[in-house]
């Protein structure tokens, strides 16, 4: 909770000194991510697994070329197994639905076009999460498949911390509207899972989900598409203004 305050906190003092100075944008974008894990993955082929993000962005501009930034992401995470049995084998994959907020650092240069980059951290809460897994048995003189999929919510921490880097381009479409396009990579810092090992559990439990499913990091990488309000008010005008008031006056 103390962490899931301080990353509030920090999104609520952006958003007022943004209001405050109305120098902020906002947007939205969504995209396509490959995730899988890292760590302790023995007897075990993994592979990325394919899913989605979406989120909602708020920017604070401090210099021309220097931007706070704040999210909040709905994302899927997981990854894909495989293993080989002796009479068989078992694979299926982890499905993981995430609300993030990240608070990036985030550089950019170029005139019209922006060129930026961007690093930070993020603040995840385990919004589901679903295994499926098939068995697959020619122990027997048929070939046999066993569903034990099941809800693995309680298998993995309820928070995850991480960091964040990323690169994009800015393209103007109006005055104020800007379309980007950008990829980041998210690198998971705490463990993700919360239960290493089956001990006690059910032999299903036990033998036919990844029993070296330990100490393990979430990692990411997404391609984004979207656009960006710019509300800050247009200071060239006011300074045409106060040129042809000073040239009548003269």
């Amino acid at each position: 909770m103390k962490k899931i305050s301080f990353f509030i906190i920090i999104l609520l003092l952006i958003l007022c000194n943004s209001l405050f100075a109305q120098n902020f944008s906002i947007g939205i974008k969504d995209g396509i991510n490959w995730s899988t894990i890292n760590g302790n993955t023995e007897n075990l082929e993994i592979s990325k697994l394919q899913g989605g993000n979406f989120g909602l962005i708020l920017n604070y501009k401090i210099t021309s070329y220097f931007s706070l930034q704040t999210e909040i992401n709905i994302e899927d995470k997981g990854v894909k197994f495989n293993s080989v049995l002796c009479g068989g084998g078992y694979y299926g994959k982890y499905e993981l639905k995430y609300f993030t907020i990240p608070l990036l650092a985030n550089f950019e240069f170029g005139k019209s076009v922006k060129y930026y980059g961007y690093l930070g951290f993020y603040l995840s809460l385990l919004a589901s999460a679903d295994n499926q897994t098939i068995v697959t048995s020619t122990a027997s003189p048929e070939f046999k498949r066993y569903d034990y999929s099941h809800d693995a919510k309680d298998e993995f921490k309820k928070n995850e911390m991480g960091a964040i880097v990323g690169v994009g381009i800015k393209i103007p479409l109006c005055d104020r509207v800007k379309f980007f396009i950008e990829t980041r990579y998210n690198i998971g810092l705490c463990n993700s899972a919360d239960i290493t090992e089956y001990n006690g559990g059910s032999y299903e439990r036990s033998i036919f989900t990844p029993d070296n499913f330990q100490n393990v990091y979430n990692r990411s990488i997404s391609i984004n598409l979207g656009i960006i309000y710019n509300f800050k008010k247009r200071q060239t005008s006011n300074i045409k203004r106060q040129t042809n008031i000073n040239t009548q006056t003269l």
